[in-house]
């Protein structure tokens, strides 16, 4: 998704330089969601990582760690392909 995200920065920066406005702003909300969601993606990765490491390394506080995991793993699994669904969106210009 993060190569995508380029790609459809990319083609809005070349959109703007154009001068069409209407086009360039019209999909700003969603490209924003977009980004939003990469990064809350990204944040949800690295604490899963460290969540990994303390199960690995006996913490008493499974539940609370499990939980960290679950949540990542269910984001990334249901948030991301919607995310990648709308950047191919925006690259059609719709």
């Amino acid at each position: 998704v993060q190569n995508e995200l380029v790609a459809v920065a990319r083609h809005l920066g070349a959109i703007g330089l154009t001068g069409d406005v209407p086009l360039y702003l019209a999909n700003a909300t969603l490209f924003l969601r977009c980004f939003s969601e990469l990064v809350v993606s990204w944040m949800h990765l690295r604490q899963a990582v460290v969540a990994r490491r303390a199960l690995d390394a006996g913490s008493g506080e499974e539940a609370f760690y499990r939980g960290k995991t679950a949540a990542a793993h269910w984001y990334i699994a249901n948030v991301l392909p919607h995310t990648a669904a709308n950047l191919a969106i925006i690259a059609r210009d719709e």
